[in-house]
């Protein structure tokens, strides 16, 4: 039995899963188009491809083994339900498809010095509270001995 591990949150049925490379927003990435039984439900695919975190790490388990690793596929293209027919006399089978992009390697470096900042400013922050305090005390007469 195929399924799909995100970073968060419990295996999900899967179908299949295609790597492909296509342009997308100006760029031509890495993309993985993933195909889901119905029963998932659109509701719960929505929320899971909603959350960037998530999508950051990728596992196809095959019987419970894992059989490969994405990682960075954090932009969603499309959730579509799509028919598909099956072998004569079988009826014809409702799947959800997601395709996700990769980011560039550009736009990785760009969110690793981001929260590289967010993390510096917020020791700043701290830093200057601090300060601050201490200023506070000494022209109150304070002493810290």
């Amino acid at each position: 039995m195929k399924q799909i591990q995100f970073k968060k949150g419990e295996p999900i049925a899967l179908l299949g899963a295609v790597k492909s490379r296509q342009l997308v927003q100006g760029n031509y990435r890495d993309c993985l188009e993933l195909t889901f039984p119905e029963e998932v439900g659109y509701e719960g695919l929505r929320a899971v491809f909603s959350d960037e975190e998530s999508l950051s790490e990728l596992r196809i388990l095959e019987d419970g083994v894992v059989a490969g690793t994405h990682l960075d596929y954090q932009l969603p293209r499309n959730l579509a339900l799509q028919r598909e027919v099956g072998e004569p006399g079988q009826p014809p089978q409702n799947r959800y498809v997601m395709t996700l992009a990769a980011l560039s390697p550009g736009e990785l470096l760009q969110r690793a010095q981001g929260e590289k900042i967010a993390r510096l400013t917020r020791e700043l922050a701290a830093t200057q509270q601090g300060l601050a305090r201490l200023l506070l005390r000494e022209e109150s007469g304070e002493r810290n001995i």
